[in-house]
Order: C-alpha cells, then sequence, then structure tokens
C-alpha cells in the first residue's frame, strides 16, 4: 500500500471510528434505558424477557450463518459487486432464517417451558427474518458507518418509544415482542431505501447481473456458503459462551436468577461496546495490510491495538471490581444489590475481551476461519461444561466465573495461534506494567477517598479514581506513538 493511499485509508478509519463511536454511545445509552425501564416493572418480568431475548440469539446467528461477515469483506476488496453481494446474501440469509425460526418455534414447543414464555419466545423468534432482511453489514464494507450507525440507532429509539408508551400495559409480557417487531421492521424499510438509492450509482452496481439464471444462483449460494459456514460455526460457538450462561440459568434456575444475571451482564458489557466499534472499524484496513503481506507492519499494527485494549480493559476490570455494588444499585436499584458481586466478576471478563481486542478479526481478515472455529468450538465447549458445574453450586456467580474463565482461555489461544500461523510478534510488556502500576494508583486513591475523606458518591469516586489512572497513563508515557500517530493520521 503507498504511503497516499494508506493515509487515505486512515483517514477514513478516524472518521468512522468518530461516527461508529457517536453511534454505538447513543445506541447503548438507549439500551440502557431499555433494560431499566424493564427491569423497574418486576425482576422476575424482565428476567422472562431477558431469556427469550437470549433464545432468540441462537437461530438468529444460525440464520446469518457468517455470511454477513464474508459479504462485508467481499464488497470492501470489490465495490462495485455492492448490489450482487447484497442481493445474494440477503435472499440467502432470509431462506436460511425461516427455516431456522420454524425449527427453533418447534423445538420450544416441545420444552418443559411453561405456556406464557413458550409464547413470549416464540413471538420475539418472529423478528430473526426480519433481521436476516437488514444490510447494515453492507454498508460497513462500503466503510460508510453512518448508515448502519444510524439504523441501529432508530432501532433502539423506536423501540424505546414504545416501550414508554404503553409502560403501563407492559405488566403483560406479550406486548413487548410486538413493540420490539414493530421497531425492526421500520429499520429494514430504512436499510431498504439507502440501498436503492446507493444503487443508482454505478461505482456500487457493477459485477455480475444479479438477475441470473437458477443455476448460477445456487452456485454463488454454494460458493458464499462453503466460505461462510466456518465462520457461521464459529460464530454460534463465540455467541454460546457468550449467551449460554443465561441460558443455563433459565433451565436450571428461575426467572429471578435470570433477571438478576441480565442485569449484571449488561452492565458489565456495555463497556464492551467500544471494543466492537474499534472491531468494525479497523477491519477493512486489516484485511487489506494482510494482502499487502507486510508481516511486520501487520504485527506493529497488532501490538498497538492490544496494548490500547490493555489501557482500557485493565482499568475497566479493576475499577468495576472495587465499585461494583455501587454501579448495580445507581442503575437498577438495591432491588438488583444480589447481582453486584456477579457484576464484579463479569467486569473482570470485559477486561480480557479488551486485551483480546483485535486478535479474533485477524483470523477472519486471513482467512484463517476454521482455525478460528476450533479454538470457539473448544472454549465454547469448555465453557458449557464449567457452567453445568459451577452454576447447580453457586448460582448466578458460577455463571460469571465460567466466563471470566472461559475468555482467558480464549485469549491465550488466540494469541498462540496468531503468533505461530501469522508470526505475529506482540510488544505489549512495557504497556503492560505500567497500566498496572497505573492502576494501582487508581485503586489507592478510590479506597483513601473512602476511608480517609468519607466519600461514598460513585461519581465523584469514578471520577477521582479513573482522572488519577489518566495522570499516571500520561505521566509514564504509555499510550503507543504508534497510536497517536495513528489517530493524527501521520502512519
Amino acid at each position: 500500500m503507498s504511503n497516499p493511499d494508506k493515509k487515505k485509508q486512515i483517514a477514513v478509519i478516524k472518521r468512522n471510528f468518530l461516527v461508529v463511536l457517536s453511534g454505538d454511545i447513543g445506541r447503548r445509552l438507549l439500551n440502557f434505558l431499555i433494560k431499566i425501564t424493564l427491569s423497574r416493572i418486576s425482576i422476575q418480568l424482565f428476567g422472562q424477557i431477558s431469556f427469550a431475548l437470549n433464545l432468540i440469539t441462537y437461530p438468529l446467528w444460525i440464520s446469518n450463518a457468517g455470511l454477513s461477515t464474508i459479504g462485508t469483506k467481499r464488497i470492501a476488496r470489490d465495490n462495485e459487486a455492492f448490489k450482487n453481494i447484497v442481493v445474494r446474501v440477503t435472499s440467502l440469509r432470509f431462506l436460511i432464517s425461516l427455516v431456522a425460526t420454524s425449527l427453533f418455534a418447534t423445538t420450544v414447543l416441545l420444552t418443559s417451558i411453561d405456556a406464557a414464555k413458550k409464547i413470549l419466545i416464540i413471538l420475539f423468534s418472529l423478528s430473526v427474518p426480519i433481521s436476516m432482511l437488514q444490510i447494515d453489514w453492507a454498508f460497513n464494507g462500503l466503510q460508510k458507518m453512518h448508515i448502519s450507525s444510524i439504523g441501529l440507532f432508530l432501532f433502539r429509539l423506536l423501540y424505546l418509544f414504545f416501550i414508554l408508551s404503553f409502560y403501563k400495559k407492559i405488566n403483560n409480557t406479550i406486548y413487548v415482542p410486538f413493540f420490539y417487531i414493530i421497531s425492526l421492521f421500520c429499520v429494514t424499510l430504512y436499510f431498504l431505501a439507502l440501498f436503492l438509492k446507493t444503487i443508482q450509482s454505478p461505482d456500487y452496481n457493477g459485477g455480475k447481473d444479479h438477475r441470473a439464471d437458477k443455476q448460477s444462483i445456487l452456485k454463488e449460494w454454494r460458493e458464499f456458503l462453503r466460505e461462510s459456514i466456518p465462520i457461521g460455526l464459529a460464530n454460534i460457538l463465540t455467541q454460546l459462551y457468550f449467551h449460554i450462561d443465561m441460558t443455563m440459568i433459565g433451565f436450571m434456575k428461575n426467572d429471578i436468577d435470570v433477571g438478576l444475571y441480565s442485569a449484571a451482564f449488561g452492565l458489565a458489557f456495555v463497556f464492551i461496546g467500544l471494543r466492537d466499534i474499534v472491531v468494525r472499524v479497523v477491519y477493512p484496513y486489516e484485511v487489506k495490510l494482510i494482502a499487502g503481506g507486510d508481516t511486520n507492519e501487520l504485527s506493529r499494527f497488532i501490538s498497538t491495538f492490544t496494548r490500547l485494549g490493555i489501557m482500557i480493559g485493565i482499568p475497566l476490570g479493576f475499577g468495576g471490581f472495587l465499585l461494583g455494588d455501587k454501579y448495580i444499585t445507581l442503575i437498577y436499584t438495591a432491588n438488583y444489590l444480589e447481582a453486584a458481586f456477579t457484576f464484579k466478576l463479569l467486569t473482570i471478563a470485559v477486561g480480557i475481551t479488551f486485551i483480546n481486542i483485535i486478535l479474533p478479526s485477524l483470523f477472519y481478515a486471513s482467512d484463517l476461519h476454521k482455525h478460528y472455529m476450533k479454538i470457539t468450538m473448544f472454549t465454547a465447549l469448555f465453557n458449557i461444561i464449567l457452567n453445568g458445574v459451577l452454576i447447580p453450586i453457586l448460582g448466578i456467580e458460577g455463571a460469571a466465573i465460567a466466563t471470566v474463565i472461559t475468555h482467558l482461555l480464549s485469549l491465550t489461544f488466540f494469541y498462540l495461534f496468531a503468533k505461530k500461523l501469522l508470526k505475529i510478534r506482540l510488544n505489549i510488556l512495557n504497556t503492560l506494567i505500567k497500566v498496572v502500576i497505573s492502576c494501582v494508583v487508581m485503586l489507592s486513591v478510590i479506597i483513601l477517598s473512602r476511608r480517609v475523606l468519607d466519600i461514598e458518591n460513585v461519581f465523584y469516586l469514578t471520577a477521582f479514581g479513573f482522572s488519577s489512572y489518566g495522570i499516571c497513563i500520561v505521566l509514564f508515557k504509555t499510550i503507543p506513538k504508534e497510536l497517536i500517530k495513528f489517530i493524527k493520521n501521520k502512519a
């Protein structure tokens, strides 16, 4: 990649980062408000809704089958094929979703779940085919992140609007899936309108004619599936260790436990939004770097963003563990205090996930889908077994411990495989030491503020703690020079 092209690409990444960051902050704020609103009805009803939404992630990811990732990558490589890829991928995802949703609904009917929860789950599952018609992934491939960000924000805004408008009637949870589906349908129309507008440009309407014969369509579908299925399986397995804990709690415990765990999990993993933004924004650039074949430049790139993950993840884990009870009662009221220790454990998992910020996407970009699947298959199965052992003994705290251990195992395997297969060398030890020292200072400031100054206000404690951490980061010159250059568009 020539220097002018590289600078241009980095400028696009920086712009997209700011767009996606602002959109993601807004979207996650709305998610927070939705969760808080639903949690105030009752812990039990909140648990039922959370359980239903958790279960439909399985047909959702089966329907996607990794196709959105492949579609994004192909569009990033060839913008002119935008129209053809969108038509092929969307039609295939929709057909798979009809089968997956039918099988899912049948399975739910055959379970021992009570009738009211069955109806709730099946109604929510009707959103799966509609979700497969959304094409936010396609605009990510064009690096038009603002379009997908607006769409995702609009969905949450509409969903919250309906919940607040009919709040007094939500004591009957049957209304909630209808609010969800209507909001999703409106956003699908938004993406469709922008797709029709985009393909008016010849820059995005080249490649093969989408009006091909039946045999050609089937051949292209097979090609997409051949490439996407390993990713799809890996994604499903990834979702297992993100969601299997809540699923198993729902079957092994009760609605109240699900509600408590959902509150803790939702609050802890809201911080993961920044990680997702970084991955979505840099992925197209990562693909181009790998295509260029410069291992040294790729290692610098991966090291830079791993250091960024360390700088964000470790203080989140330390701070969340120390102040977890205060955050839980602030957001969800004292009724959810039982979820405080679970939240503290989950913030550690979030910290580990930030350290692993860039390595998983590296396997996608390098076409190492099978290796990605092997790692996720092992960690997902390990997580299921560990949850099966710990949940009956420790309840929701056991599920949180299983999540922490699984994320740590995932980080270890991704690094070892990247080092072996891609010759990646991470230069992170110096940053790790400086961040840990800075976190010790942060914790000391928080503890002294509470014990010496008798400050218990969570906002003051958070401000004092993270301000001291930020000062240490600056004094220790922890921020990588490569990251500063990257942000300034001088790399």
